[in-house]
């Protein structure tokens, strides 16, 4: 019977090349916590890992085509597998200027350990679900009213924008030299991030819509210090012909890492 099944198809080869290797710990508990995209993308990062050095350099672009995600997937996915410390993460330099990432897969007994409510997720039955939640109540910052307009930068409910009047010269040295003297944290970085960038604005309209871009990230960038975001924002200018402070807030926990 058995030699009649065989006729039929064909195991796999073990002891062929063409294979990579995934510990059982991951499936076992960690694929759960990760989540499928993250799973995919540490499946190509274990293929293309050297056998000995266990390090892997495929771009991002390779892993999102094999996979048939999207860059900024691939990039969450890489976030999430250093944050339970299964992959570390260096930049190789050549002669000084970025070329790419090289992606360390790390022993398992490195790994970050998973909670007993991680390991074994549970959920609640659907008759028991409430419909009524708690609300919790954030409370915002206060707004610095002074940066962008002599009496308003955005007012309570954020869509009316300050109007230039006739004949008012746009400066954006001193809009970089209020942004500079504010103090919210969020808006010094901004002011940073424009005098490195040289940008310039024909008037203020253009100035406060290229500001409203630049608020999220900057308010992601908080709670790094000016030292951490310099560093960033230097790295940036060095690697790419582009870049914003989008790429700034994405880039930095790699940056410092490094």
């Amino acid at each position: 019977m058995e030699n009649e099944e065989q006729t039929k198809f064909k195991v796999r080869d073990l002891r062929e090349k063409e294979q990579f290797k995934v510990d059982d710990a991951y499936l076992n508990g960690y694929a759960k916590v990760c989540k499928p995209v993250a799973t995919a993308v540490y499946n190509s990062l274990c293929r293309h890992s050297n056998f000995y050095s266990q390090k892997a350099f495929p771009s991002q672009q390779l892993i999102a085509h094999q996979h048939s995600i999207s860059i900024k997937a691939v990039r969450r996915a890489i976030k999430k597998l250093t944050e339970y410390n299964i992959i570390s993460i260096e930049s190789h330099r050549v002669k000084g200027k970025f070329t790419n990432y090289i992606y360390i897969l790390l022993n398992k007994s490195e790994w970050k350990s998973l909670t007993s409510g991680q390991k074994r997720p549970t959920v609640q039955p659907v008759d028991k679900i409430t419909t009524r939640q708690k609300t919790t109540t954030v409370k915002c910052p206060p707004k610095d009213n002074k940066v962008l307009n002599d009496n308003k930068v955005l007012n309570k409910d954020n869509k009316t924008l300050p109007e230039q009047s006739s004949g008012e010269e746009f400066s954006i040295k001193k809009e970089i030299t209020k942004l500079s003297g504010s103090s919210r944290k969020d808006f010094k970085i901004i002011a940073h991030y424009l005098e490195e960038k040289k940008l310039k604005f024909d008037n203020k309209e253009q100035y406060i819509s290229y500001f409203k871009r630049c608020l999220k990230a900057a308010k992601d960038l908080k709670g790094y210090n000016s030292e951490q975001v310099q560093k960033t924002m230097k790295h940036c200018q060095e690697s790419y012909d582009e870049w914003g402070l989008e790429t700034v807030a994405k880039r930095i926990i790699h940056i410092i890492q490094t």
